[in-house]
């Protein structure tokens, strides 16, 4: 906070903890991204009510019994950026493989089909996404 710096939260089943520590720190907390983010619409709600926070997704989003495609639109690509957790989480239809950059676009394809864009639209606005948050 004090730098001004982007916090990278990798949040598993531990949001109510977070959401206490957020609560010692209102009206400080710097932008941020929650990294592999898995949660329900509610706790996009949540995270909201704290800040001005990015969803990382990756390849989850592409898995047959995932729940992330139906979280996107309360998310708003505006607040998407497109991630791979690397080496884990290849997508479909590299799954069970080692991830890497190279499949950014099987994710950029699924995450624009359900925020209702084109692939190119959702590059570029993801990609701009990351540029604002770490003001690159």
């Amino acid at each position: 906070s004090e730098l001004k710096l982007p916090v990278i939260l990798h949040c598993r089943e531990g949001l109510d903890t977070i959401i206490e520590v957020f609560d010692e720190y209102v009206g400080e907390l710097p932008q941020g991204v929650f990294h592999s983010f898995t949660g329900t619409v509610e706790d996009v709600k949540r995270i909201r009510q704290y800040g001005d926070f990015y969803f990382g997704i990756n390849g989850i989003v592409t898995f047959k019994k995932s729940q992330i495609p139906a979280v996107l639109p309360e998310i708003g690509i505006d607040r998407i950026l497109l991630e791979t957790d690397s080496p884990y989480l290849a997508p479909v239809p590299n799954r069970g493989k080692r991830n890497e950059s190279a499949n950014i676009p099987h994710i950029c394809r699924c995450v624009a089909l359900h925020v209702g864009v084109s692939e190119s639209e959702c590059s570029q606005i993801t990609d701009s996404n990351a540029h604002s948050l770490f003001k690159i």
